[in-house]
């Protein structure tokens, strides 16, 4: 029985996206190799073909198998750039369909995943480099489901664009939400404002320490031009889990840090947790102290652009309260995601961690987007009269206070 040509697209863009996985994993595979030259010295094509896909694999987020021990990793940068594939090859073969409504298109653009997540288990559990014991492959069932959610997400999202933009289809369901409860609405924009806010301002912290890292550490003349493109890939892939890490650490966070191997019957190394304030550990000084203003200016000035178009002190609160549970929720959710695990089980060699610890990051972001968020507020109302233009609606909105 022949299937329907809607399937019959949605495999095609399936195989397309799965072909631009493999692009992904040659470009970190270069990467590798411009670190180290030795890498893979002797390897055949079927080798290199191997590690193509277990990187590529590897860098939307399927667990990594070295040996005993599993890589839990999500390199966002890399999520975001395929994605972004992902998202425009759905919204081609969804444009083809015209399947009609919002809702229908977001379902077509869904299909891929199906066809996608079998194409990335077969691959799985096809290709591996090396032999045991020290095998290195992804977790074929990880390899069915991970690929599988991330086309259902960016395949909708691609359904979405086919019927007009992301922003466009989020200013609708945004103002649907001010018509009824504009304090909600409210609340969405101010948590909207103090995450970018706080992005931005950490995006920049962290290009001043790599900066200050660079220059303090002098690098030595062996460092090659292949060096540094390595190191460029590297931050593109993981930058915004850095950025994230920093926000997290910016709060006051502890930051869990380190890495414990068997040697025979006893564990060698340990975790050690780092703040910015030492509450759990150590502390990188008091220079690090100036990462606060990254929190306390990204929800001041969150809430303060907020302010400005809130229409009256009893739903400021209200949206307050609602833009706080969001940024918190939003920066947690984020903090945990972009941590690195090695696990190698309670038998297994070894385990290391780099990662925030997410229900920590959670209240604090809380306490600081209720308390630089009620100051924010606060300063909208005595600026002045309240006039925006309200990009997600495409209307002029004039508020009294």
């Amino acid at each position: 029985m022949r299937p329907p040509s809607g399937w019959m697209q949605a495999v095609g863009a399936a195989a397309f996206c799965f072909l631009s996985l493999l692009g992904l994993g040659a470009v970190l595979v270069i990467a590798a190799k411009l670190a180290n030259p030795a890498l893979g010295a002797g390897a055949g094509p079927l080798d290199v073909m191997s590690g193509i896909v277990v990187l590529g694999l590897a860098g939307i987020g399927v667990t990594l198998e070295l040996g005993r021990l599993s890589l839990e990793a999500l390199p966002l940068g890399a999520v975001f750039l395929w994605g972004w594939i992902v998202s425009w090859a759905a919204r081609t073969a969804v444009h083809r369909r015209n399947p009609g409504g919002h809702t229908a298109a977001a379902i077509e653009g869904m299909k891929l995943a199906v066809p996608l997540g079998l194409i990335c288990f077969v691959a799985a559990l096809v290709f591996r480099v090396g032999q045991a014991p020290d095998l290195v492959r992804v977790d074929p069932a990880m390899a069915l489901f991970v690929p599988s959610l991330w086309g259902a997400l960016f395949g909708a999202a691609g359904g979405l664009r086919s019927r007009g933009s992301l922003a466009s289809h989020a200013g609708r369901a945004l103002a649907r939400i001010g018509e009824s409860r504009r304090w909600c609405f409210e609340g969405v924009i101010a948590a909207a404002n103090m995450l970018v806010v706080t992005a931005v301002l950490s995006s920049v912290a962290l290009l001043v320490i790599v900066m200050v890292t660079v220059i303090g550490g002098r690098p030595s003349p062996q460092v090659t031009v292949g060096d540094a493109l390595s190191v460029l890939v590297y931050l593109v892939v993981f930058g915004p889990n850095l950025v994230v890490l920093l926000a997290c650490f910016a709060l006051g966070t502890p930051v869990e840090v380190g890495a414990r191997v068997a040697f025979g019957a006893r564990p060698i190394g340990g975790f050690e947790s780092v703040s910015l304030l030492g509450w759990a550990g150590s502390s990188p000084g008091r220079i690090a102290l100036l990462l606060l203003l990254v929190p306390l200016c990204g929800c001041l000035l969150g809430a303060f652009m907020t302010g400005r178009n809130s229409s009256g002190t009893t739903r400021s609160l209200q949206a307050l309260g609602i833009g706080a549970v969001v940024y918190a929720a939003g920066l947690s959710l984020l903090g945990w995601l972009s941590g690195v695990r090695i696990d190698g089980g309670i038998l297994g060699p070894g385990s290391g961690r780099l990662a925030p610890e997410a229900d920590t990051a959670f209240l604090l972001a809380l306490l600081w987007a209720l308390g630089a968020g009620w100051i924010g507020g606060r300063l909208a109302e005595v600026s002045g009269p309240r006039t925006s233009i309200a990009r997600w609606t495409g209307r002029t909105v004039r508020l009294k206070r």
